[in-house]
């Protein structure tokens, strides 16, 4: 499955900003019908953004029969939300929240510049590259006036966005009518309950992340999936895949499985969107190359 390119990272390592224009394929990106846009987190260097975007690119292999690249085209974006110094990456955290909201905001307006009208977007975003695709979908919201591509699904995975800022009059609480949001978090997700709080200093160090317990519970996530991963096992679980598969492809909406519902059901305070969890067994289906 091919992955085209899309970049805002500066052409110096030293700097925290990202370019104000995105880079690579957007040819393409103007061509598509379908664009999936994957998005990493924090303290991802190209090379390792790579590893993570091809674990995801397998798993829709095995789930989007009888080729991915029927049903969408796909990119990897990239960002600056690494230090130049990987010894610093955990100490620097709150200095890349400003680079990813300018990140989503860039990422936007090639979006809506580029895309035809009647083009669709799924952005599937990690960590806090959540912060990049909500900016994205604020950007739109505020500043394309209804006038972008329609976006059909946006996946959080293990979002390092603090719940405040995504209800009430928090900066991604407004949504776009098309959105469907679905948020894949973890109870065991040691990186958000023990690095995230501190990594808001300056903002809320006492911030949960949205990736902890999928909050905010009612009215703003159409599913919430509880997964059981560590911070970093979203991109290569066989549930992942299946979940995007079905947003990406008709088909796969009959081939793949509903996802079961959570053996415990949510309590009378916490009536939100139904509580998922995800499968741990793929549909194995390697289908020939492409024609």
């Amino acid at each position: 499955m091919r992955l085209y390119q899309l970049s805002v990272r500066p052409n110096s390592r030293m700097s925290r900003l990202p370019d104000d224009e995105v880079t690579g394929d957007v040819d393409v990106l103007g061509r598509s019908r379908r664009a999936v846009i994957l998005i990493h987190g924090f303290a991802n260097s190209p090379k390792r953004a790579d590893r993570s975007y091809a674990a995801l690119a397998a798993g829709l292999e095995d789930c989007l029969p009888p080729c991915p690249e029927r049903f969408a085209t796909y990119f990897r974006f990239y960002w600056p939300g690494d230090h130049p110094l990987p010894v610093f990456n955990q100490a620097t955290f709150s200095t890349r929240v400003p680079s990813a909201q300018l990140s989503g905001a860039v990422l936007a307006e090639t979006l809506a510049a580029r895309l035809p009208p009647d083009a669709e977007v799924i952005l599937v975003a990690h960590s806090l590259g959540c912060r990049v695709a909500l900016s994205a979908l604020r950007w739109l919201r505020r500043k394309a006036g209804g006038k972008g591509p329609r976006v059909g699904a946006v996946f959080l995975l293990a979002a390092a966005v603090p719940v405040r800022d995504c209800h009430g009059q928090g900066d991604f609480a407004g949504r776009l009518s098309a959105e469907r949001y679905q948020t894949m978090y973890s109870h065991r997700d040691m990186v958000l309950a023990l690095a995230f709080p501190p990594g808001q200093l300056g903002f809320d160090w006492l911030a949960e992340a949205v990736g902890r317990r999928g909050a905010p519970e009612r009215d703003r996530w159409d599913l919430r999936f509880s997964t059981g991963l560590g911070h970093s096992g979203y991109w290569r679980s066989p549930g992942v895949a299946q979940a995007v598969g079905r947003a990406i492809s008709p088909l796969a909406r009959y081939l793949i499985p509903e996802l079961p519902l959570a053996t415990d059901p949510p309590t009378p305070e916490d009536e939100g969107p139904a509580e998922h969890e995800l499968p741990t067994r793929a549909i194995r289906s390697r289908p020939g190359p492409c024609p």
